[in-house]
């Protein structure tokens, strides 16, 4: 294995539980590290579900937009281009699907 694809499941490891144990401070800091700016893009579940999925399915405000500002900043400064199913989780659904069901 790579050391990017390394240090990705890693910091998506470190992520699952901290979202598990609702530190979402813990969440934002291991996705601004300097070596895993692109482990948000990364499912941190076996279902597929992004950091974003998970922030959407605590029904919490504030850890889906901290996720979500800091997605967007790393993609500014990439400009990478996310679209199609890099946003779906095995179930097809889109954070903003998961966002929406639960209202």
């Amino acid at each position: 294995m790579d050391e990017i694809k390394r240090g990705m499941f890693h910091a998506t490891g470190k992520c699952y539980r901290a979202v598990i144990k609702k530190e979402w401070k813990k969440v934002e800091e291991e996705f601004t590290k300097k070596n895993n700016p692109a482990a948000i893009k990364f499912p941190v579940t076996s279902s597929n579900d992004l950091a974003l999925h998970l922030a959407v399915y605590s029904g919490k405000e504030e850890p889906t937009r901290e996720l979500l500002s800091l997605l967007v900043r790393n993609l500014e400064k990439k400009e990478e281009d996310i679209e199609g199913d890099f946003w779906k989780n095995n179930e097809g659904n889109t954070p903003l699907h998961e966002a929406r069901l639960r209202q």
